[in-house]
């Protein structure tokens, strides 16, 4: 081989070899991209401090509790105001119908009853403003805690599915029996009467004593002396002043001494849930009005069938 060829050859090798200093820079400049990423310039080699992550949340909180309140606040005004306008609108009415009766003595007194009832309704609806409105969900949280108790107290007694509302005195005592031939206690204001003769149980306040008395302070009319009348005053109480349903339909049933009730869209949830509001202030005034006790036997989901357990009550 010849001088020409012999360079040619080592050329031709110096161009295949990789330059080192372009492998040495590459391989320096990756390693501390490795480290720049590792160390995240502190912030992945930096512990989690939970004690701030703590304080912004007890931040958060503060912040959210002050604004419920804030909330909670205006919309108490808000209604307030509602009723103020009102009462305000009313009463501008009743002051423009009297100044029209004065004006016109043809219709002087159709005007000066229009404005008479627009004053008066202004007054009323100004000072009977209601300062707190409970929604009916509260009142159903409230209901279901108590509604549970007695249902777990029930099926771990093993006592009926019978709910027995019995009066005593001005009250009524609500008592489930053991068996389903029953006999009500002498003591029926023990929780557990089992000590006395009687069927043995458990008795409880019910929850619509309350309801029967709200209605017995509202009641226009002489307290009936019939289950019919009495459970008939109350359904219509519960329907046109206390809005618990949408509707309540009571009749007779062809057996003797049982009333059929309808509940359309009842407050508090289905209503064969154990002493159902609407349910028990039913019974409650039927037992106080014949004197004698009521049993809620039979319940579906519209339909409740309440039965005296006397034959000395009069129908």
């Amino acid at each position: 081989m010849n001088k020409d060829e012999t360079d040619a050859v080592e050329r031709l090798n110096q161009d295949n070899e990789p330059p080192t200093s372009t492998l040495q820079s590459t391989n320096t400049a990756e390693s501390q991209e490795n480290q720049h990423i590792s160390n995240g310039s502190g912030r992945r080699t930096d512990s989690f401090d939970p004690y701030e992550r703590i304080t912004e949340l007890e931040t958060v909180t503060d912040v959210l509790q002050t604004e419920n309140e804030r909330l909670r606040t205006d919309y108490a005004r808000a209604r307030v105001i509602s009723y103020k306008k009102t009462a305000l609108a009313l009463a501008v009415l009743g002051v423009i119908a009297i100044l029209g009766g004065v004006i016109l003595p043809d219709v002087r007194a159709v005007l000066f009853v229009i404005g008479a009832i627009g004053l008066f309704s202004g007054v009323m609806t100004w000072y009977l403003t209601p300062g707190r409105v409970v929604p009916v969900s509260v009142g159903e949280s409230v209901y279901d805690g108590a509604m549970m108790t007695l249902t777990n107290l029930r099926d771990e007694l093993g006592l009926q599915p019978i709910t027995v509302y019995v009066p005593h005195g001005t009250q009524t005592r609500a008592f489930i029996p053991r068996e389903h031939d029953f006999e009500i206690p002498e003591n029926i204001s023990h929780v557990f009467p089992g000590d006395t003769s009687g069927s043995e149980g458990l008795t409880f306040t019910p929850s619509g004593q309350e309801l029967t008395r709200e209605v017995d302070e509202i009641r226009t009319t002489h307290d009936p002396s019939t289950t019919l009348g009495a459970v008939e005053q109350i359904a219509n109480s519960l329907v046109e002043h206390f809005e618990v349903a949408d509707d309540i339909v009571v009749e007779k049933s062809t057996v003797v001494r049982e009333v059929k009730i309808t509940i359309t869209d009842p407050a508090f949830g289905p209503v064969t849930r154990l002493d159902h509001p609407i349910v028990s202030a039913l019974a409650c005034a039927a037992a106080q009005s014949v004197n004698a006790p009521v049993v809620i036997d039979s319940v579906d989901d519209t339909t409740v069938t309440l039965s005296v357990a006397s034959e000395a009550a009069e129908e």
